[in-house]
């Protein structure tokens, strides 16, 4: 038998258990609360008073007490007492305000230590590294500020109302930018310096600056007011600098001056003006021409602070207050502006906010005001800056608000349950949920409800704080008719006029009644109206009378059916096209009440249009190879088409299908039930699919046309047989035969025959010529014969015959199974001459010599078959021709040398045949009478050239001189 393991936590044990860990909460809690105390306790002393607070801008800084060693990690306006150290490290900035009103800007990596002069009062500070601006205040409490460096190097007097710069980093620099200061060194030398002046601080003596900044000051903070860049002033005063100096004024975003971002030749001037954005910028003005160009005469940085106009948020523009007894509470908003320590609110009844009624400084950005009463108010808001004692400035655009007192308060408007609404009061019903538009005046509502529509009688009221209430306790509704209006009360205790009675039924059930069939929007065709079926859910009670309504607007004025109803559906109905509302509506027998759902839309559509032929248009020309297209014009808002093609002989269908397109291809040369020469009927309908929910099907009307069909037999090409094959000498012997034929009676007949070229097929004959055709030869001879197109080269060729028939058909064999095709051979070349020789081979003074030997060069070689002429042509050793001549009936060619040389026209061209080496060439060619007119006068064959050589060595003659020479015959 098992042991029972489980055991029930006692009640004692559970109450400790909880004490337990209420008590580890509470010490949690403690010790937090003593940590945070010990924190602030370390950045503040008891029973010592504060000589000043320390704000920064940027990260933060570090102070160390008098008495410790420790650098504490300072907050915001943390408290400053006598004998402190302040440290700010890189890229941090912090701000010493005395209690007098002196201020002391710490830069970044800068040390200083502050007391207060227990005698004087007047405000101390000792600085260890770095740099410092400081401003003496100008009020009564202030006696001015004294500084000094680190050991006593330098020290600094200021008058109240004075304004300082001193920066260790450059050696001991100290420049007056207001008022006036004395400066004194180790050895007590005292310099006294007003507004504009510097001075370098050594040891011993003082150093006067060839250049002295006067602005801007050193770290100065700008603060510009718009969104366009700052124009920054820059002036300067210069002593003593040698005549060749070349002074630049540079500017840049980062300390090592690695990008210029402006820069400016300042020579001979004591100002400039330069643009900049907001952010830290680096200056420094440097004499190019010094021993190290690079090292600057005198630099320092500002800041460009973007502080813009604080923009006001409310109350908006032109807004209006509404109040009736009790003047509002406005609360003021406006955005924060950057620098800026506290805000002047303004508010006048005029615009030029002249005897302002509200004057008020604040450090918010929001204020409240509630003493304002009734009229038209103009506000702005001026910031105020510490920063450079700007003072106020940058002040907002000046927005205007109405405060209106009114008169009564407005009825409350009733949203849910809404008039002629059904609540259910059964028992365990779901709570019913009253609701009302939210009124921004009202504090409560009072929701009453009555029997009677005037509420001569309140059934019950309630007291509600919402502008909605759900009751639980209907079921002490009774059935039946019941009203429900609503008012508000202000904070002030005003009562407003309760809203019009809003009417509901009560029952016990949940109310139903809706329509179901036909959705909201859908569209019948008109043809289907009387099967269309309109269907509804309902659970009323019986003496409830139901009738479905149907108008011609949204509002029901037009009823176009009004049927009273048993059932959940009705069918039979006839409309005609156009857009219909339909709706139930339901009355109660017994107290009149009405229960209506809501409309929805019907569309009755028309049928879709009928169609119209594109294709065939009065005849159709059916082909052996490609299948007739059937072409129509498209339908709007048709998904197919049915089609049916009739054959008018005897009314049978030949041809039934379903297209999905505007466009179907049909084979209407080969099927029996095509005929040839026959007329047909085509029926076209448009038909659109059923989208459910939304549409049902519809039809188009029916389109049809008659065609006459025709099948088309092209002209055969009999002659010469498919890819016939001509010899090139055969075709240019005798002509080709061209044979076509046709099964119809032709009107128009011309035969052309195309050569293949690179460019594709070119005409070469015609027959008729188009000159032929034009002037009214249209039909070419059954049998046509034709020359070789190209006697030498050959080729392919096709011939298409271009033709109709008498009632217009066109016929021609363009289809490529059609087309007649032939090629013909290239003419073979007739073969090399042989046997060449000269005589003599070598035409020179010995063999002319001898009077026996002509003095010709005669060539000869050897005859070739069939060769009619022969083309002789000699040239000299470079090619140049000199002689051609074509020889007939013989195979030897006689030149007379000498006379050709004669013939030279001159003596350097003649000089060119008494000597040198000559190429001669035959070549055989084969000449017929292609056009029988007894005459060789056309080339068919071409030969091959043969050559030969011969040489030629003939002496010049030379010139007789006759000069001196007597008469040979004497006296």
């Amino acid at each position: 038998m098992k042991k029972k393991t489980r055991s029930r936590l006692s009640s004692n044990l559970s109450v400790t258990f909880c004490i337990a860990i209420l008590i580890c909460l509470l010490g949690a809690a403690g010790n937090f609360c003593g940590f945070y105390k010990s924190f602030n306790y370390s950045l503040s002393k008891l029973n010592e008073t504060p000589i000043a607070t320390i704000t920064f801008k940027y990260k933060t800084a570090q102070r160390k007490l008098l008495e410790r060693l420790v650098w504490d990690r300072l907050r915001q306006k943390s408290p400053l007492y006598n004998g402190d150290t302040v440290h700010t490290s890189d890229a941090s900035e912090a701000t010493v305000t005395f209690t007098d009103g002196n201020k002391i800007e710490l830069f970044e990596s800068t040390m200083i230590q502050i007391w207060k002069d227990e005698d004087s009062g007047k405000a101390n500070a000792e600085i260890y590294d770095g740099s410092v601006y400081v401003e003496s205040g100008d009020g009564e409490t202030t006696d001015g500020v004294f500084l000094k460096s680190d050991g006593g190097s330098i020290s600094v007097a200021m008058e109240s109302g004075a304004a300082a710069s001193v920066d260790l980093s450059r050696g001991g620099f100290v420049q007056v930018v207001s008022g006036n200061a004395s400066i004194s060194n180790a050895e007590g030398i005292v310099k006294n310096l007003s507004q504009g002046e510097s001075l370098g601080v050594g040891q011993k003596d003082f150093q006067q600056p060839r250049f002295t900044m006067i602005s801007p000051a050193p770290n100065k903070k700008i603060l510009n007011h718009g969104k366009e860049d700052c124009n920054v002033d820059f002036e300067w005063k210069a002593l003593d600098m040698p005549e060749n100096s070349n002074l630049v004024l540079e500017v840049s975003s980062d300390k090592k001056f690695s990008k210029i971002a402006n820069s400016e030749i300042i020579n001979g001037i004591d100002h400039c003006t330069m643009a900049m954005g907001a952010g830290v910028w680096y200056w420094r003005i440097r004499n190019t021409t010094a021993e190290n160009p690079l090292s600057a005469m005198v630099a320092s940085r500002i800041q460009v602070i973007q502080s813009l106009p604080p923009d006001l948020l409310s109350p908006v523009q032109n807004y209006e207050i509404n109040y009736r007894s009790r003047k509002p509470a406005i609360r003021f908003i406006w955005t924060e502006t950057n620098r800026a320590d506290n805000y002047r609110l303004v508010v006048a009844d005029n615009e030029e906010l002249k005897n302002p009624i509200i004057d008020q400084r604040g450090g918010s950005t929001s204020a409240v005001i509630s003493t304002l009463k009734q009229g038209k108010y103009y506000w702005q808001v001026v910031p105020y800056f510490s920063t450079n004692r700007e003072g106020f400035a940058a002040p907002s655009e000046v927005h205007s608000f109405s405060v209106v007192k009114s008169g009564t308060l407005n009825p409350p408007v009733p949203l849910v349950p809404a008039y002629n609404s059904i609540v259910n009061i059964e028992k365990d019903a779901k709570k019913t949920t009253f609701s009302w538009k939210s009124e921004p005046e009202a504090i409560s509502y009072k929701l009453e409800f009555s029997r009677e529509a005037n509420f001569s009688k309140v059934e019950k009221n309630f007291d509600i704080s919402s502008n909605h209430v759900s009751l639980s306790d209907l079921n002490e509704f009774s059935a039946g008719r019941w009203f429900w209006r609503i008012s508000q009360v202000d904070q002030e205790g005003n009562v407003s006029n309760t809203c019009e009675p809003v009417l509901f039924y009560a029952m016990e059930g949940k109310p139903e009644q809706h329509t179901v069939e036909p959705v909201d929007g859908y569209g019948i065709a008109e043809n289907l109206m009387m099967d269309m079926n309109f269907t509804w859910k309902k659970n009323l009670p019986d003496f409830y009378k139901t009738s479905v309504q149907i108008a011609s607007d949204q509002k029901f004025r037009n009823l176009v059916i009004n049927v009273p109803v048993t059932g959940f559906s009705l069918s039979g109905i006839h409309l005609p096209r156009g857009t219909y509302w339909w709706r139930l509506y339901s009355k109660s027998s017994v107290d009149d009440f009405e229960m209506i759902s809501s409309a929805k839309k019907l569309h009755v559509l028309s049928n879709l249009e009928a169609s119209s032929i594109i294709a065939p248009v009065g005849k159709a020309v059916a082909r052996d190879t490609v299948p007739y297209r059937f072409k129509w014009k498209e339908v709007e808002g048709a998904d197919y088409y049915k089609i049916i093609i009739y054959r008018n002989t005897d009314n049978e269908i030949v041809y039934e299908d379903t297209v999905y397109d505007t466009t179907f291809d049909l084979d209407m040369f080969h099927p029996a039930e095509f005929r040839d020469r026959t007329d047909y009927k085509i029926e076209i309908q448009a038909k659109a699919n059923a989208i459910p929910g939304v549409m049902s099907r519809r039809n188009g009307d029916l389109y049809e046309t008659k065609f006459h069909l025709v099948k088309l037999r092209p002209i055969e090409i009999v002659i010469p047989k498919k890819n016939a094959r001509f010899e090139g000498i055969d075709a240019a012997l005798n002509k080709i035969k061209i044979t076509w034929s046709s099964v119809d009676a032709v009107a128009e007949a011309q035969v052309v025959v195309s050569q293949r070229t690179k460019d594709g097929f070119i005409p070469v004959v015609k027959i008729p010529t188009d000159e032929e055709f034009a002037a009214g030869t249209k039909v070419a001879p059954a049998t046509v014969l034709i020359a070789n197109p190209d006697l030498r080269n050959g080729g392919d060729y096709e011939i298409v015959v271009h033709a109709k028939t008498n009632d217009g058909i066109d016929i021609s064999n363009t289809d490529r199974k059609y087309i007649g095709e032939f090629s013909i051979t290239p003419v073979e070349s007739l073969p090399k001459a042989s046997g060449l020789s000269a005589v003599p081979a070598v035409l020179n003074g010995d063999y002319l010599r001898k009077k026996t030997n002509p003095r010709t060069i005669t060539l000869n070689w050897s005859p070739v078959k069939n060769a009619t002429d022969y083309h002789v042509e000699v040239k000299t050793g470079k090619g140049k021709t000199i002689f051609r001549e074509i020889i007939s009936g013989k195979t030897s060619c006689e030149i007379n040398w000498l006379e050709l040389i004669q013939k030279r026209e001159t003596e350097k061209l003649r000089k060119e045949l008494y000597s040198g080496k000559f190429n001669w060439t035959v070549e055989a060619v084969r000449r017929v009478d292609a056009d029988k007119d007894g005459k060789l006068d056309t080339e068919l064959q071409p030969g091959i050239p043969a050559s030969e050589m011969f040489v030629t060595d003939i002496p010049l003659l030379k010139k007789v001189n006759s000069k001196g020479a007597k008469n040979p015959y004497g006296k």
